[in-house]
């Protein structure tokens, strides 16, 4: 079984699909509590978080798709002070595996429009500048992100720095460099209409060979078991590449 987790590179453009409509905008809040601890490759460490059932949450999961052997923990207490929906609720972030890679897998068919990251400083080593350095696969310096984190900001009184996303499908990606995190995402996501993303005709889309390199940059012959970055030329001479778990 594999599982893409990350985006795809696609620079030309083309025919845009009909769009569907556009539903109503729902939210989620992804935070220590409602998220369950589970294993995502079955390795027995918690590098996944799935919503639990009857909750808002329920069809989003959050894996440490960067490096699959750290396990996400929680925060502890006290909770952070969270606005959502008209309240201010009381929730207990998630401890994130330093400067790795996480993906957030959403229902099937969803598309992000919006993430807030909610955090406070888990270990703080040295005090280096800290950013969210890419979400969805766009990567930011500290002059270029929306905000740098406040190192002591208090739980409650967390860090609140959004994101606005082009409807993005299915999953996004998530890194932040620096000091350690604990996390709490509000996620703002739709069914329907466009993906932000164009297509061109079958005919030069068609793939022309498939190259799997290490995450280092070696390339494979064929994946073991693992995280690889898988690199597709088209007919085109365009290329895709993306992160897939095998």
């Amino acid at each position: 079984m594999l599982r893409v987790v990350g985006g795809e590179t696609n620079p030309d453009q083309g025919q845009t699909n009909p769009e569907e409509p556009v539903g109503e905008t729902k939210t989620a809040l992804l935070a220590w509590g409602n998220m369950v601890a589970k294993s995502y490759d079955n390795s027995g460490v918690n590098n996944m978080m799935e919503g639990a059932a009857n909750d808002e949450a329920y069809g989003f999961s959050l894996v440490c798709t960067g490096n699959l052997t750290k396990a996400y923990s929680s925060a502890g207490t006290p909770k952070l002070k969270i606005p959502y929906k008209g309240e201010i609720l009381d929730r207990t972030a998630i401890k994130l595996s330093n400067g790795a890679q996480n993906t957030v897998f959403m229902p099937q068919g969803a598309k992000a429009t919006k993430v807030t990251f909610y955090s406070i400083t888990g270990t703080n080593s040295s005090n280096r500048t800290s950013w969210w350095r890419e979400v969805a696969g766009q990567e930011y310096t500290e002059d270029t992100a929306p905000a740098t984190i406040d190192l002591d900001a208090p739980r409650d009184n967390p860090n609140a720095i959004t994101y606005v996303l082009e409807s993005v499908p299915d999953k996004f990606t998530f890194t932040n460099t620096g000091e350690q995190q604990c996390v709490i995402l509000y996620i703002e996501y739709h069914f329907g209409g466009s993906t932000g993303i164009e297509t061109v005709s079958a005919a030069v889309s068609v793939p022309v060979r498939t190259s799997y390199f290490t995450l280092s940059g070696e390339q494979v012959s064929a994946p073991a078991r693992g995280l690889y970055i898988v690199r597709t030329t088209l007919a085109d001479g365009r290329t895709e590449s993306r992160k897939v778990v095998f």
